[in-house]
């Protein structure tokens, strides 16, 4: 029990420091809308992740693997990254001089939560990740759902934990973002996802994904 609570510790560790389209998302959203709503975004996030490990332990997800879903697959999340990151660069909000509300609404927090669910589901390197992940995790325990369970809950709850500190530093960091340096980070974090979604696009048609 121990040994697969400190493997999904360690895996969790490694994968907060990867430096991919969430991050850039998460950090975005901190910095420009507060910590409250970094979380709910964050909550979107790992409700995917938790959506993609049940379909990759129940097997549904190995559709996938075939060559036609593949790609279909590939492209399509390929363009919702790149969609994602246009929008986020260009999108003209109105300047604020209050403060963030330290509260959310329901409407809003809801469309937060969809935004993260579905922008990490559609990250085909997520999805391929979880398969390969839960089947190695199968594989190593020996069918041993307890421990099995055990090592993709503390690989989630690791990266969930160490999110949340990315969130808290972004948001405290906010002051130095103000004004024209904001609006620099959004742009940034907007071509990042138009080069991540590219690059994903273009793997999959050069059969490199």
């Amino acid at each position: 029990m121990s040994d697969a609570l400190l493997q999904g510790i360690f895996l969790g560790f490694v994968l907060s420091v990867f430096v991919g389209p969430v991050f850039f998302m998460l950090v975005q959203t901190s910095v420009s809308q507060g910590i409250k709503a970094a979380l709910v975004l964050d909550a979107g996030i790992v409700s995917s992740d938790i959506f993609c490990i049940a379909l990759s332990y129940l097997g549904l997800a190995q559709l996938l693997q075939r060559p036609a879903y593949s790609f279909t697959f590939g492209i399509a999340g390929g363009l919702v990254l790149v969609a994602f990151g246009v929008y986020t660069a260009l999108k003209k909000e109105k300047v604020h001089t209050e403060k963030i509300p330290p509260g959310l609404t329901k409407a809003h927090g809801i469309k937060l939560f969809i935004k993260g669910f579905i922008f990490n589901t559609s990250v085909p390197s997520v999805i391929f990740f979880w398969i390969a992940t839960v089947s190695l995790s199968i594989a190593q325990f020996q069918n041993n759902r307890t421990l099995t369970v055990t090592y993709l809950t503390s690989v989630v709850l690791t990266y969930f934990a160490i999110d949340i500190l990315k969130i808290y530093l972004a948001s405290k960091a906010k002051k130095f973002f103000s004004g024209e340096r904001e609006k620099t980070i959004k742009k940034l974090a907007g071509i990042a996802l138009v080069i991540f979604g590219a690059i994903i696009i273009y793997k999959v048609i050069s059969g490199r994904f």
